[in-house]
């Protein structure tokens, strides 16, 4: 009887050429850093650092959300598999049914989980850029092409007719983001019903949709290829927990929520997500806050001739430079302890996005940049 020889000892280069090809250089998202990392680097307490670059709820979570989660809960148990309870509360709030909803760790997995079932080697998805990165880096991680269809650089509103135009049999997926990160301006209903027509697959990221109350939620009825995705980090302030959900008909539902990992919901996100809806109240009051500040902070930022500052239908500001470059402002405002979002969109100089924050946070903004001097 013949004896196989062991073979050799694999190696870092040959382990390496095992990993997909496409994912083998892909880079991370890179998200602003955690308030410590960045208070460190610039040498901040961090009472004294003004953290508005990720668009988080300043005022945080209901009261009856830190309530519940200091109470004995049975964390050595598994949480609701399907978040059934959840799904029941949230059908209320969207005028959906539970078979409607898919509940997932940020909105971020239920991106993850949609393109999945739809997107695979061979097809593509089409982004309206610029939007939210995590559309691209998604696409990647499933291994769909990504087609990028530019947003009108004056406004960025959407070209429907440049969408259709791009279509093809490949492209399976056509994401829409209302508001739109990072531009803060609402998707045209016209527009998305054009697209809609075609029969692809449509999603709406309604990630800030309770700062602007439009949704396209209701057209679900009509079109059963339209996806709405919400999350819980925005308005009800439970960033760290990570809850998000789709609406969906309930075919494509029930196929997203058939490759969902069991439990991936924490019990203590399902239960915050559940008391913030049961505290409406006092989670849309500092909803009204933010919009208020925000359209404060548009009419103070519109004083500084170096920025063109775009209208916001969400919970921050997107401003261009017309002097200097997103770089060196961003740079300036973190070494006086105020935290603002890079991007390179208009080329050369691009723009800062700002969150808004509480009102003596948008202060020390404001003072912050009345004591810059972009260069050229």
């Amino acid at each position: 009887m013949r004896q196989l020889r062991p073979s050799p000892r694999p190696v870092p280069g040959h382990v390496f050429r095992l990993i997909r090809p496409g994912l083998r250089n892909r880079r991370p998202y890179m998200g602003a850093g955690s308030p410590e990392a960045l208070a460190r680097k610039y040498g901040f307490s961090l009472d004294r650092l003004v953290k508005l670059d990720s668009n988080e709820n300043p005022y945080g979570p209901s009261p009856r959300v830190l309530e519940t989660l200091t109470r004995p809960l049975p964390y050595h148990r598994y949480p609701e598999p399907d978040s059934e309870t959840l799904r029941h509360a949230l059908a209320e709030y969207v005028g959906a049914s539970p078979e409607q909803i898919v509940v997932g760790a940020g909105s971020d997995e239920v991106i993850l989980l949609t393109f999945a079932a739809f997107l695979g080697p061979g097809t593509a998805v089409i982004e309206l850029a610029p939007t939210f990165v995590m559309y691209r880096l998604t696409a990647e991680v499933v291994g769909a092409r990504v087609i990028t269809v530019p947003r009108d650089p004056a406004t960025y509103e959407v070209d429907a007719e440049k969408v259709i135009a791009a279509l093809g049999p490949r492209v399976k997926v056509v994401v829409f983001c209302s508001p739109n990160n990072p531009t803060g301006n609402l998707e045209s209903e016209r527009t998305v019903r054009q697209v809609l027509e075609t029969g692809v697959f449509v999603i709406v990221d309604e990630a800030y949709y309770e700062y602007c109350g439009h949704t396209f939620a209701p057209l679900i009825a009509r079109y059963p290829n339209l996806g709405v995705l919400r999350t819980f980090s925005k308005w009800a302030g439970l960033a760290g927990l990570r809850v998000g959900y789709g609406v969906f008909s309930p075919e494509v539902a029930r196929v997203i929520a058939g490759i969902k990992p069991p439990f991936n919901v924490s019990l203590a996100g399902q239960l915050a997500a559940l008391e913030s809806l049961a505290d409406r109240e006092y989670l849309m009051s500092t909803v009204r806050k933010t919009i208020a500040e925000r359209e404060r902070l548009f009419r103070e930022l519109s004083r500084f001739e170096f920025l063109r500052v775009l209208p916001s239908a969400a919970n921050f500001i997107y401003a261009e430079l017309r002097r200097g470059s997103s770089r060196q402002v961003t740079e300036a405002l973190a070494r006086q302890g105020i935290l603002v979002r890079q991007f390179d969109i208009p080329p050369p100089r691009g723009g800062i996005r700002i969150t808004v924050g509480r009102p003596e946070e948008n202060e020390r903004l404001l003072e912050a940049l009345s004591r810059l001097e972009p260069e050229d």
